[in-house]
């Protein structure tokens, strides 16, 4: 299913313009996604520019930029100041309109306005979606359909597929499935668990349990302070988090006197393989209801989460909650899969690999083998293999 060819078979296209809707830095997942997918794409043998709004009206420094997401193989960063009365509606239109002139140009993004109207401009237009739409993104999705420009839809998830076909009866051919990814070479590096706890300062005796994202709700982080009072006897790193989220939940640990809960904030993208590395244990406590920024909306029937590659790159067992959009890539062979709020099997589950560690070394060493072929450039080359 994830077959992927050599990048010189196919490129008809010489420029990728990426087009994404926030700015660069952000503490959401979506800047990851797109700064590895445009490295992805320049590490393809693609020129490539990503435009982004530029908020502040403050250009970062690009260096610091490269640094915080782990970029090896840099591209243009084109950003765009927001007019403050459109709130970056004009965004949009005005990334497509520095894009028009571009020869033999790709245009692609998660900007469903931007890639509305590039498709409608007659350039060749990828959107990529990793929720279900709105009624007004499905109206700017038929608009996006009718333009002479529109190639292919990308979704990160089988439901998700079926959820567009349905909604916009897309033939099948146009839609393409392909989950998150990965950076595995950063993992590759990382140091023994017991030489990455010291480094962190964490006592390498000390059995380690880890979490790593955001803190909106639906993310168990309830359930990880349960157990963290079920089992005072480990230590649960958690990593991530708004500085606003991260204080709410070190103020509710604080209440409850647990001294095992060490609320680390938010790490750059590049620091996150020590962390994890640090970890006897990784916890995906997703509920069963997935809330996004500002704790809205509901992702839990369509996600791909960036943490679950990072986890098995990581090459740390991992227990994760029984859902079945994850059973695209998660399964009994390379993951303990348990209920999602069933507090009870989460610490049946910690407590089996923490006193059978074979069981968790056998886990974590499958799931290496199958997040392999979940790289970021595997997933530009599967992309550009079917776009063409």
């Amino acid at each position: 299913m994830f077959s992927c060819r050599s990048w010189n078979d196919f490129m008809p296209f010489s420029t990728i313009a990426y087009v994404h809707y926030w700015p660069v830095l952000t503490y959401a997942a979506s800047s990851v996604h797109v700064m590895k997918m445009c490295q992805a794409f320049k590490q393809a043998g693609y020129k490539t520019t990503l435009y982004a709004p530029d908020e502040q009206g403050q250009r970062p420094d690009i260096s610091q930029i490269w640094h915080h997401f782990g970029i090896e193989d840099t591209f243009n960063l084109h950003l765009i100041r927001p007019l403050p009365f459109l709130r970056k509606h004009d965004v949009a239109l005005r990334a497509a309109w520095a894009i028009r002139p571009t020869p033999h140009v790709l245009a692609y993004g998660r900007n469903l306005a931007a890639m509305m109207w590039t498709s409608l401009f007659g350039i060749p237009t990828v959107l990529e979606v990793h929720d279900a739409p709105s009624s007004i993104q499905l109206y700017y999705m038929r608009l996006l359909l009718r333009g002479a420009g529109f190639r292919r839809l990308v979704v990160i998830s089988s439901p998700l597929k079926e959820h567009y076909q349905t909604e916009l009866a897309l033939p099948e051919e146009q839609i393409i499935v392909e989950p998150d990814a990965v950076d595995i070479e950063r993992f590759e590096a990382s140091p023994p668990i017991e030489q990455a706890k010291q480094q962190l300062n964490i006592n390498p005796q000390t059995f380690t349990v880890g979490y790593a994202g955001n803190l909106y709700q639906g993310r168990g982080i309830e359930l990880i302070i349960e157990l963290a009072e079920r089992m005072p006897e480990i230590a649960f790193l958690i990593v991530g988090g708004k500085p606003q989220h991260v204080e709410q939940y070190r103020q509710i640990a604080r209440d409850r006197h647990l001294k095992n809960l060490n609320w680390v904030g938010f790490v750059a993208n590049s620091q996150l393989p020590l962390y994890l590395a640090a970890c006897d244990i990784l916890l995906m406590p997703y509920q069963r209801t997935i809330r996004v920024h500002n704790n809205e909306g509901d992702i839990s029937n369509w996600i791909s989460p960036m943490k679950m590659f990072e986890y098995m790159a990581a090459r740390r067992p991992i227990i994760s909650s029984d859902l079945p959009v994850l059973h695209d890539i998660l399964n009994e062979k390379n993951a303990l899969l348990v209920t999602p709020d069933a507090l009870d099997e989460w610490l049946r589950g910690i407590e089996h690999l923490r006193h059978q560690p074979q069981i968790g070394i056998e886990l974590a060493q499958h799931a290496y083998r199958d997040v392999q072929q979940f790289t970021w450039k595997k997933r530009v080359g599967r992309l550009l293999e079917q776009i063409n």
